[in-house]
C-alpha cells in the first residue's frame, strides 16, 4: 500500500501540466461611449497607483486613467497616436508603448498626479514584425516581446534601440510534452492558432510559464514554459467573460485582462 501511495505521489509531481486553475473576477475600468471598439492593454504604474489604458485603431481615439480600484481619474484623453503595445518600464520609471505600423516606439510624460502631459515618440518607423503587433516588455534584458503575425514565434526587441534580438520562444499550442509538439503537422498547428488570439501574447515572468496566450474556444489563459514552448498550465476564464481573436488581451499588475467590446471595459480577473 505505501509503494502504491508513493508512485501516485510521484505521478502527480512529474504531470507536466498543474491542475486547471480557474482565475475569478477582481475589477473592471469602463470607458465611456466613443469611437472605435479595440483595446489592446491594460498597464499598472506602481509609483502613481494607477492604471492606464487607451482604444486602438487611430489617433483620435481615447485613452483612460483609472486608480487602484478601477475609479475613473480620468477620461476621454485625446490618444495621439495609434497605439498597439503599452507597458511600465521599470528601468526608466515610465510607461511605454509602440504604435501600428511604422508609427514607432514612444512613452508617456506624466506629472506629479499621474496624468498624463505628453506622447513623445522615441523610435520612429517599424520596431516590430508586424504592422499590428501588440508589445510587451520583458525585463531581463530590457526587451519588448511581440507575436511573429507570420510564424506566431515570439520575437524579441531591444528596448533601446529598437533593433531585432530573435526568436525569445516558440509556442507548441496546446502541446504538454516534446512527443506531441514534434508530432505536430502544420494542419494541425495552423488549426491549433485559428482558436487562440493572434496578436497578443504576455510575458509573466513566472518560471516555466513565462508566456501566456488567450485561447478563445476553450476560454483559458494558456501558460507555456519560453525554453521548452510546452503547456504547463490552464487559467479558466469565467463563463461570462468575453473573448476575441485579436487584441482585447493583456496582462498587468498580477492580473489576467480581456476587453468587453460591447460594454467597453476592460475585465480583470486573477
Amino acid at each position: 500500500m505505501k509503494l502504491l501511495i508513493t508512485l501516485i505521489s510521484v505521478c502527480l509531481f512529474y504531470s507536466p501540466v498543474q491542475a486547471q486553475t480557474s482565475l475569478k473576477k477582481v475589477i473592471t475600468l469602463q470607458l465611456p461611449e466613443g469611437d472605435g471598439s479595440n483595446a489592446a492593454a491594460v498597464v499598472w504604474h506602481p509609483v502613481t497607483q494607477k492604471y492606464y489604458t487607451t482604444i486602438v485603431g487611430n489617433a483620435i481615439y481615447a485613452m483612460g486613467i483609472f486608480d487602484a480600484r478601477g475609479k475613473v481619474v480620468e477620461q476621454n484623453i485625446e490618444a495621439e497616436h495609434d497605439y498597439r503595445g503599452m507597458w511600465y518600464n521599470p528601468l526608466k520609471k515610465r510607461i511605454e508603448f509602440n504604435c501600428y505600423d511604422s508609427g514607432g516606439i514612444g512613452h508617456l510624460v506624466l506629472d506629479k498626479k499621474g496624468k498624463i502631459t505628453a506622447k513623445l515618440i522615441d523610435l520612429p518607423g517599424m520596431n516590430q514584425p508586424g504592422d499590428q503587433s501588440v508589445g510587451v516588455y520583458c525585463a531581463a534584458g530590457n526587451k519588448i516581446l511581440y507575436m511573429n503575425p507570420q510564424t506566431h514565434d515570439v520575437d524579441q526587441y531591444d528596448a533601446v534601440t529598437g533593433t531585432s534580438l530573435g526568436n525569445f520562444g516558440t509556442i507548441y499550442p496546446g502541446c504538454k510534452t516534446k512527443k506531441e509538439a514534434d508530432e505536430m503537422d502544420v494542419d494541425a498547428e495552423s488549426a491549433a492558432w485559428d482558436s487562440r488570439n493572434y496578436t497578443s501574447v504576455q510575458y509573466t515572468g513566472v518560471p516555466k510559464a513565462e508566456l501566456a496566450i488567450l485561447n478563445v474556444d476553450d476560454k483559458q489563459v494558456e501558460l507555456y514554459d519560453r525554453k521548452t514552448g510546452l503547456l504547463t498550465k490552464k487559467l479558466k476564464i469565467p463563463e461570462d467573460v468575453n473573448l476575441y481573436p485579436s487584441f482585447n488581451f493583456s496582462y498587468s499588475n498580477g492580473i489576467y485582462w480581456f476587453f468587453n467590446k460591447e460594454d467597453r471595459k476592460w475585465v480583470g480577473c486573477k
